[in-house]
């Protein structure tokens, strides 16, 4: 569930941040890479399969919806999420009462999600929010996937300068400035 309103798979979540990662190109989706059969024949193998996708967002919106869910992971709910050596942006989630929380990050290679919760409807315990329960899932998962990938960060499109903002004056953030988002 989408913020404790409207259904949602974890699938169609991650296939949104798919995109993202993606660079603004909308890809196919898929659970698996290899199937293989107890001899090791490949059964499916979706590295063989078309991966073209289609733009659907501007390089320009791409990289500031990146480097918004980049905060995320470094500054907001799900700080856990931290790769050491490698960026990762993603979004906590968790739904009324506690029943479910997710969280669905990504690489520059990789998108995962995460859910958490129970079959019924009844409360994890107060607390039990993304940032707390999905993320370390999330997190020990991918210190594994993303290994020996080759990860890249998140680069701006040309001609986008990034710069810091002091969030109390609305102004250019100083070199010694720790108040910017």
């Amino acid at each position: 569930t989408v913020l404790g309103t409207a259904g949602m798979t974890v699938l169609d979540q991650a296939t949104g941040y798919l995109t993202l990662a993606s660079g603004g190109i909308a890809g196919k989706r898929h659970a698996f890479t290899q199937i293989l059969s107890t001899n090791g024949d490949f059964i499916y193998d979706r590295r063989a399969l078309d991966n073209i996708g289609t733009r659907v967002l501007s390089e320009r919106a791409d990289h500031a919806m990146n480097n918004m869910l980049v905060n995320v992971t470094e500054w907001g709910t799900a700080r856990r999420a931290a790769l050491e050596g490698i960026r990762v942006a993603g979004k906590t989630g968790t739904t009324q009462a506690y029943r479910d929380a997710w969280f669905v990050g990504y690489s520059k290679n990789i998108v995962t999600g995460v859910w958490t919760g129970f079959d019924t409807n009844i409360t994890m315990g107060y607390g039990e929010g993304g940032g707390v329960a999905a993320v370390p899932l999330w997190s020990g998962f991918m210190k594994f996937a993303v290994k020996d990938k080759g990860e890249s960060d998140f680069r701006a499109p040309p001609g986008v300068i990034n710069v810091k903002i002091n969030k109390e004056t609305g102004k250019l953030a100083q070199l010694d400035d720790q108040q910017y988002f």
